[in-house]
């Protein structure tokens, strides 16, 4: 028997048990029951729906803002989502060589954030946060606070998997951010996760899950999500960008590069180079970069894809005539 929605038409049905597939091949991956799992249009999709369910709740609650814990710089999509929710950020500045601020993040925790949000790999710099150090942050988290952890873009470096994180604690309250856009080539589709081991969120959660994926989207996703020679690709790619940003530094005094083992990085011009001058003439020739004023850092830095080696030498070829 068909079912004919009058409202989204008749391959609405269709569409549903191909989210509940792939939500339920995404539970039996990570030992996590399947109402655990909420597929969204993207990870963007994941922290609007986080964000927006958390404040909400603690206004109601509490009759406060929602406190989240972050470093910065951090993904530009979330401080703007952090803000426009009017959301209280406790933000804990990255030090010079933009590495993670661990000591000034743990000293924080005793303020007792509802939410401590870690985005590893970093976005935009590229640097993941250690195992270590994320262990040491669940287990000196209050039991109340939610420890989020944004995983969409990839890490070159080994790293626990979510899988295991989720099962070492259990008693802790745990949400993980995956998309699907870097590891396998996805971005056009917008398709991103979110799994947590807290009952209460989920339930929380359940009647914000995203119904309106697109049919394509979720058919590609799954003839392609438990191929790992796709994010093998994937990081291959960001290795032989590393090799190309070194040798390209190297080369040109007037560029540096921060080191990344991700899908983004971030170059650092010289005095007299603009950023926003040099996104622009980018985006002329086709090639997406942002200028480091745009995502709430110094004028001189800009955030460049590293996924694609190809568009990475476009860029840098176009950057030497500047």
């Amino acid at each position: 028997m068909t079912v004919v929605d009058l409202k989204y038409g008749a391959k609405y049905q269709l569409e549903i048990d191909k989210k509940n597939a792939v939500e339920k091949r995404l539970a039996s991956k990570l030992g996590l029951p399947k109402d655990q799992i909420m597929l969204n249009y993207g990870a963007n999709s994941v922290i609007i729906q986080l964000l927006s369910a958390l404040s909400v709740q603690t206004l109601a609650e509490k009759g406060r803002k929602l406190r989240v814990l972050l470093d910065v710089p951090n993904y530009f999509f979330l401080q703007c989502q952090l803000e426009e929710w009017q959301i209280d950020i406790q933000k804990v500045e990255r030090d010079e060589e933009l590495e993670f601020p661990f000591q000034a993040y743990i000293d924080r925790l005793a303020t007792y954030p509802d939410v401590a949000w870690l985005t590893t790999p970093n976005n935009p710099t590229g640097k993941p946060i250690t195992d270590e150090s994320i262990r040491v942050i669940i287990e000196s988290a209050s039991s109340e606070t939610l420890v989020v952890i944004d995983r969409s873009c990839l890490n070159i470096l080994p790293e626990i998997s979510s899988k295991e994180l989720l099962k070492q604690y259990p008693h802790r309250r745990l949400a993980i951010i995956h998309s699907f856009s870097k590891s396998h080539d996805l971005s056009e589709e917008r398709l991103g996760y979110l799994a947590t081991n807290d009952r209460v969120l989920a339930k929380l959660l359940s009647n914000k899950r995203d119904l309106n994926h697109n049919l394509h989207a979720l058919e590609r996703l799954l003839q392609v999500m438990d191929n790992g020679r796709e994010e093998d690709r994937a990081k291959a790619a960001i290795r032989e960008s590393r090799r190309v940003l070194k040798e390209f530094c190297d080369a040109n005094s007037q560029v540096s590069y921060i080191e990344t083992f991700s899908s983004f990085c971030l170059l650092k011009l010289s005095e007299g180079i603009k950023a926003k001058k040099v996104a622009r003439q980018a985006a002329l020739k086709g090639v997406a970069v942002m200028a480091g004023e745009d995502i709430g850092m110094d004028a001189r830095y800009l955030r460049v894809y590293t996924g694609s080696p190809d568009g990475l030498r476009l860029f840098l070829d176009m950057l030497k005539l500047v």
